[in-house]
């Protein structure tokens, strides 16, 4: 059974990389074949879901799946210590009775077309890579694919040989990045549909002594009424104005009328005779913040001696509502 096992294996070597005597790191050894088990398995699972009749028999019993993947793991079937040549295997020379001659049929076969069209496949060739684009989807490309190439990247302090039937060394390497990114195309990212808000009036009634403070749920004992709005046409109420790097902190909240006339927002301000418009109220704000910076560098900073009474009534004012720039 084992001479049987070592002829069908595959072969391959690990050439480590600066290491004493030329001998191989035990995390290189678990990671190739860790690596090489995971892609033969996800394989094996692959190949047998795409049978009909496999199928069938796993939508019934899905454990069945589990069990064949048990019994076909790869077995180290022969080692050679230097450079850690070895040979594994899949046990497939005693089938087990827990299956039908279909099945161990197919995986003779099976681990015969995982050596000859995986592992020994040319994976830069075009006609081999529209091969296996067609045949699998992205998803089982990269189940089968990226163990092999993983295992193989340029930083890896080794360089990995499949050895083949004639002894010839074949250097398995991930191939470079304009033909791993047709192996495993990056998803296209799905578009968020834009979130249209609604506005509403809400009545309620509330708990606590501080009304103008935040409110939580909590807070919310009933709500009375709530009355759907058209337009977002609630009041505007900074207490913060920003304008560039400018930032007015005020004293207080302005109250700021908000209107929507004629297909814009209308944010104005009748103590300052401030009024602004916008497409959308964010437009409407930003051009309110724009105004309410312009009057404060050209009024508020300016001397009393070159301003009109009106002037120096508004930079009193202006004055008044900012409690600091920063």
């Amino acid at each position: 059974m084992l001479e049987e096992l070592r002829r069908i294996a595959f072969r391959f070597q690990i050439d480590p990389q600066q290491t004493a005597g030329h001998t191989a790191r035990l995390s290189s050894v678990i990671t190739v074949l860790n690596n090489l088990n995971t892609s033969f398995l996800n394989f094996i699972e692959i190949e047998f879901l795409k049978n009909e009749k496999f199928r069938a028999v796993y939508d019934k019993s899905p454990k069945v799946l589990d069990g064949l993947k048990k019994e076909l793991e790869l077995l180290v079937v022969d080692l050679k210590f230097s450079s850690f040549e070895a040979a594994v295997a899949s046990n497939i020379v005693e089938p087990p009775s827990l299956f039908t001659t279909e099945i161990d049929d197919w995986k003779r076969n099976a681990f015969s077309e995982y050596k000859k069209n995986i592992l020994f496949g040319n994976f830069e060739e075009p006609g081999y890579m529209s091969q296996v684009i067609g045949k699998y989807s992205p998803d089982e490309r990269s189940r089968i694919y990226k163990p092999l190439f993983t295992a193989s990247i340029s930083d890896r302090p080794f360089k990995l040989f499949l050895i083949d039937a004639k002894g010839k060394k074949l250097n398995l390497r991930q191939p470079d990045k304009s033909f791993t990114d047709q192996y495993f195309p990056k998803k296209e990212k799905v578009k968020k549909e834009k979130v249209v808000y609604r506005f509403a009036k809400i009545y309620a009634k509330i708990g606590g002594s501080d009304t103008s403070a935040d409110l939580s749920k909590k807070d919310i004992k009933k709500v009375l009424l709530i009355e759907e709005m058209e337009h977002g046409t609630y009041p505007f109420r900074p207490d913060i104005i920003k304008y560039d790097e400018k930032l007015y902190v005020l004293h207080e909240k302005l109250t700021c009328e908000v209107n929507f006339e004629n297909q814009v927002y209308v944010v104005s301000f009748s103590s300052l005779n401030l009024c602004v418009w916008g497409i959308t109220r964010e437009e409407a704000e930003a051009a309110f913040n724009f105004s309410f910076h312009a009057l404060y560098q050209n009024f508020a900073l300016e001397s009393d001696y070159l301003l009109s009474d009106e002037a120096i009534v508004l930079k009193n004012k202006l004055l008044t509502i900012v409690k600091a720039i920063k």
